[in-house]
C-alpha cells in the first residue's frame, strides 16, 4: 500500500511525533511518503520525505498547492493523511485519486485562534472543504464526537485513531543516565509536567500551587519539559515566588523518558487537548499521574470504563489507572493573586499524593499495563483497517 503524510514538519510536537512513529512502523511493509511544507526536521521517520516548502504570501502558496498536486500525480498513493490545519487544507483542496484522510488533533474551541476572522475561516472549512475528505480522523472519542456536533458530519465519515508510543524505544531511552547537570534536579518527592509551554498546558497554574506543596514538602521539587511562548513568563513566575531552587524548566528534549523515570508524580494540569501523548508516555514509564480531567484525551486514558462525556469535575476522582482532577480556569494569573479554589485543590492532592508512597506503587504498577494500548505496532493495525473500509 502507497501512504502519503502531509504536515508541517517534523519537528518537536504530538502530531510530528505521530507521523514519525508510524511512519517508522508502516514503512515496514508498505511504500511511505512524507509531505513537509518545510525542511524541518528532528524526529526519525520512515519512507521518503518531499519537501513543498508553503510560504505564507499568495504566490507561495498557489505554488505548494501546485507542487503537491504534481508530487501526487507521481506518487499516486492510495491514501494521503494529513495533520494540522494549512497541511488539512492543502490536502482537502488539491485532487487525486487516492483516498484523502483528515487527522484531527486539537479540540475544536473558539479560543484555539488568535482572531474571530481566524475562527471563522476555520469553521468554514469544516462546512465545505472539509466535508468531502474520504474520513475524518480523531485522535480521542471526545473529540470524533464534538466534530460530527459541531460540523454535522456523517457518522461513518469519522474514526478514531489515537497518537501513538513506541513502548521498545520508551523502555531503552528511560535507562540512559542523567548528566551531572540532571542529577541535580531530582529531590523527593519530584513532580514532572512534559509539554509545550504554551497556553493550553496551563503550567502557571501549577507552578502556582506547587509554591504551597513545598512549603510542606521541603525537600520536593517540580520538573517542566518543554519549550514555548510561555517559557518568558513561567521563569518571570517562579522567580518572583521565590522557587528557582525548587522549579527547573528544563527545555526541549527528545528523551524526556530519562527524567520521568526518576521522578515520583507526573503531573498535568492541561486546560485544553487533543490526545496528550505525553500522559501516555508517563504511564509507559510507570510513573502515577495526576492529570487535570479537560477536553480531551484524559478521562479516555485514565478512566476508559467511564464515559468521555462528562460534567466538568468539582472534585479529585482516583480513576482506573491515574488520578483525575479537576481542569484550571485557564485564566493567567500572577504570583500576587491568591490560589483560587481548583489551585488549592491541585495543591492538597500533590501533598497528599507526594506522601502516599502505596497509592503511587499501586498506580505504577498498573500504568504500563494501559500504555500497552497504545504502541505503535497496535496503532498502525487500527489505521490500516481504517484505510481498507
Amino acid at each position: 500500500m502507497k501512504i502519503t503524510f502531509l504536515i508541517p514538519s517534523l519537528t518537536i510536537g504530538g502530531a510530528e511525533k505521530a507521523v514519525s512513529l508510524l511512519s517508522n512502523e508502516l514503512s515496514k511493509l508498505n511504500n511511505v511518503y512524507i509531505v513537509l511544507l518545510k525542511r524541518e526536521i528532528r524526529f526519525s521517520y520512515g519512507g521518503k520525505v518531499y519537501v513543498i516548502d508553503r510560504q505564507d504570501k499568495f504566490i507561495g502558496k498557489i505554488k505548494a498547492y501546485m507542487s503537491y498536486y504534481k508530487l501526487l500525480r507521481l506518487l499516486r498513493p492510495d491514501v494521503e493523511i494529513s495533520l494540522l490545519t494549512k497541511a488539512n487544507t492543502i490536502n482537502a483542496v488539491v485532487p487525486s485519486d487516492g483516498k484523502k484522510f483528515i487527522w484531527v488533533q486539537n479540540f475544536p474551541t473558539h479560543y484555539h485562534f488568535q482572531t474571530k476572522l481566524a475562527s471563522l475561516q476555520h469553521e468554514l472549512k469544516w462546512l465545505t472543504i472539509y466535508k468531502h475528505v474520504d474520513r475524518i480522523l480523531a485522535t480521542s472519542k471526545l473529540l470524533a464526537y464534538k466534530l460530527m456536533e459541531l460540523y454535522k458530519l456523517e457518522r461513518e465519515k469519522v474514526s478514531v485513531l489515537y497518537n501513538p508510543i513506541n513502548i521498545n524505544e520508551i523502555e531503552t531511552l528511560k535507562n540512559h543516565p542523567l548528566n551531572d547537570i540532571e542529577e541535580n534536579f531530582f529531590g523527593y518527592p519530584t513532580y514532572i509536567n512534559v509539554g509545550r509551554l504554551t497556553w493550553q498546558k496551563g503550567q502557571w497554574h501549577l507552578i502556582r500551587a506547587f509554591k504551597d506543596v513545598s512549603k510542606e514538602l521541603r525537600d520536593s521539587k517540580l520538573v517542566i519539559v518543554g519549550g514555548g511562548n510561555m517559557a518568558k513568563f513561567l521563569r518571570s513566575l517562579i522567580t518572583k515566588l521565590d522557587l528557582n531552587n525548587k522549579v527547573i524548566l528544563y527545555g526541549s528534549t527528545l528523551n524526556p523518558y530519562k527524567l520521568m523515570k526518576r521522578s515520583n508524580v507526573f503531573v498535568f494540569p492541561s486546560i485544553k487537548e487533543g490526545f496528550p501523548i505525553s500522559l501516555v508516555e508517563a504511564l509507559a514509564c510507570g510513573l502515577p499521574t495526576m492529570a487535570s480531567d479537560c477536553p480531551s484525551g484524559p478521562r479516555e486514558l485514565l478512566a476508559p470504563n467511564t464515559s468521555f462525556i462528562q460534567q466538568p469535575l468539582k472534585e479529585p476522582e482516583l480513576a482506573q489507572y491515574g488520578i483525575l482532577m479537576p481542569p484550571p480556569d485557564g485564566i493567567v494569573r500572577g504570583h500576587i493573586q491568591p490560589l483560587t479554589n481548583c489551585e488549592k485543590m491541585w495543591t492538597e492532592w500533590m501533598i497528599n499524593f507526594g506522601q502516599d508512597k502505596n497509592l503511587r506503587k499501586y498506580y505504577s504498577n498498573i500504568s504500563p499495563l494501559r500504555a500497552n494500548d497504545f504502541d505503535v505496532k497496535k496503532i498502525s493495525e487500527n489505521l490500516l483497517n481504517i484505510i481498507k473500509k
